[in-house]
C-alpha cells in the first residue's frame, strides 16, 4: 500500500511540472491579426423585390409569402426565385410542393 501511495505521489509531482525551461521564444503571428469584435452586417431590405399584383393567382401569393419568410429566417437580404404549381387551390387538406431558391 505504501509503494502504491509513494508511486502515485511521484507521478503527480512529475506531471505537475511542465518540463519547459522558461526560455522558449514567443511565437509571432504569421499574418495580420483578425479584429477582436465582429460587427453585424447591414441588413438592408428583407422583403422580396416584387409583391404580387392585386389580381395575382393564389400560387403567386404563396410564392411571395414563402420568399418573405425565407428571407426573414435567413436574416439576410438576397435574390429569391420561387416555383409552385399554377393550378394549386386554397382548399383544406390540399398538399403541394413549392421550391424557393
Amino acid at each position: 500500500m505504501k509503494i502504491i501511495t509513494a508511486f502515485g505521489a511521484a507521478c503527480l509531482l512529475t506531471t505537475g511540472c511542465g518540463g519547459g525551461t522558461g526560455t522558449e521564444a514567443k511565437q509571432e503571428p504569421i499574418g495580420p491579426l483578425l479584429p477582436q469584435k465582429l460587427t453585424k452586417p447591414e441588413m438592408g431590405n428583407l422583403e422580396p423585390t416584387a409583391s404580387p399584383a392585386a389580381d395575382a393567382t393564389f400560387a403567386d401569393n404563396v410564392i411571395y409569402e414563402l420568399q418573405r419568410k425565407t428571407l426573414t429566417m435567413a436574416g439576410a437580404p438576397g435574390a429569391m426565385t420561387g416555383e409552385c404549381p399554377k393550378d394549386m387551390e386554397s382548399k383544406p387538406g390540399t398538399t403541394v410542393t413549392c421550391t424557393i431558391t
